[in-house]
């Protein structure tokens, strides 16, 4: 085929919609550069180029003519991308890539490459027809794009880094406090407790018993907010209960069943210690009377919890319960209407046939 042919070649693409088609003028006419390709020939040459292909890459009709587009390729053109598309001719398959091309004047563009089979009435490949688009600026963002990303994910993990290292001094900080807290309260403890051993007196060994009783208190509550490792909250239910199972343990009271209906109900670490406190004498109270009757007795705990409070019911059914009667020095009530009052905390009895009830109600924002 003589050079000068080429701009006809397009009236030959009859195969799917005939001679004559207004299509051949289009792909003359176009902005779109398009070029066809003869499979049939050596190298699969260039048989057809547009003037908007020619425009695109520089060079001119007697340039391109004859050539396998290859000479577009240059030294960054990815190799992966061209052996997916050589794949895709080798089978007749459409193909869309973008690749890295060069003009004649060696500028680089991105290249919107689409080739599609042209076959003729027999299903065989006459031609390869292909489209091309100068996509460098959206390239050109997308690349600005991952660049910011990857930017920003570089500073996210620094940031990461340094609120982790932030993060593992404080709970080296709350460990070493922890550690403190736990020695100083262990040895308040131990204090108390040689002092009771050197009393004769039983009243005042009770009396130091109660004491050792609210250090242990103040212990538990450390313990259940630091061990857990959430010191945002106390969950009030299950402290409460842990406390009545421990004191009847410490009570010896082989007479008293415990019945507990909790839920989780989340008090403030700031106000935990003296709500502890205050739960502490009173279950300290309840168990001391149980332990003390020659009859079975039932402990009950109910826990409640809205938007305004949380409920703490401790109800027994000993005989003749009265919050303080097996108090010797009359220090508990005192420290259960002064704490609580502190925080704006109330404290009801009540009675139901023979059980006896305390409800502690603690305010959500406590005074």
């Amino acid at each position: 085929m003589r050079k000068h042919d080429d701009w006809h070649l397009t009236d030959r693409l009859d195969y799917s919609l005939g001679r004559g088609d207004p299509f051949a003028a289009a792909v003359r006419a176009t902005r779109m550069a398009m070029i066809v390709t003869n499979p049939a020939l050596p190298d699969n040459p260039i048989v057809f180029a547009n003037d908007a292909f020619l425009n695109l890459t520089g060079y001119s009709r007697e340039e391109v003519l004859g050539r396998n587009c290859r000479f577009l390729q240059g030294a960054d053109t990815d190799r992966a991308t061209l052996v997916r598309l050589r794949e895709s001719i080798a089978k007749g398959q459409d193909t869309a890539v973008d690749l890295l091309n060069y003009r004649k004047d060696g500028s680089s563009f991105w290249n919107a490459l689409y080739i599609s089979p042209v076959r003729d009435e027999r299903g065989e490949i006459a031609f390869f027809f292909a489209s091309q688009l100068d996509v460098s600026a959206r390239v050109e963002e997308r690349r600005r794009i991952e660049r910011q990303k990857d930017i920003v994910e570089s500073e996210v993990l620094q940031r990461t880094a340094e609120l982790e290292a932030a993060l593992t001094a404080k709970i080296q900080l709350l460990d070493e406090l922890d550690h403190r807290v736990k020695n100083n309260l262990a040895m308040i403890g131990s204090f108390v407790r040689m002092q009771a051993r050197t009393v004769d007196d039983e009243r005042l060994k009770r009396m130091a018993e109660a004491t050792m009783a609210r250090v242990e208190t103040l212990s538990t509550v450390h313990r259940r907010l630091y061990n857990k490792g959430d010191v945002l909250s106390l969950d009030i239910g299950e402290f409460t209960q842990n406390m009545l199972y421990a004191a009847v343990r410490a009570s010896g009271g082989n007479n008293m069943t415990l019945r507990a209906n909790t839920t989780l109900c989340e008090i403030r670490p700031d106000i935990a210690p003296t709500v502890g406190v205050v739960i502490g004498e009173l279950v300290q109270d309840i168990t001391l009377h149980a332990a003390d009757c020659d009859d079975a007795v039932e402990i009950g705990l109910e826990i409640g919890c809205d938007m305004s409070a949380s409920r703490v019911t401790l109800s027994t059914t000993a005989p003749g319960y009265a919050i303080g009667a097996m108090d010797d020095d009359g220090l508990r009530q005192v420290l259960i209407r002064r704490l609580g009052g502190a925080l704006g905390m109330t404290l009801d009895e009540s009675r139901s046939g023979a059980r006896s009830c305390l409800t502690l109600t603690i305010p959500v924002s406590p005074k």
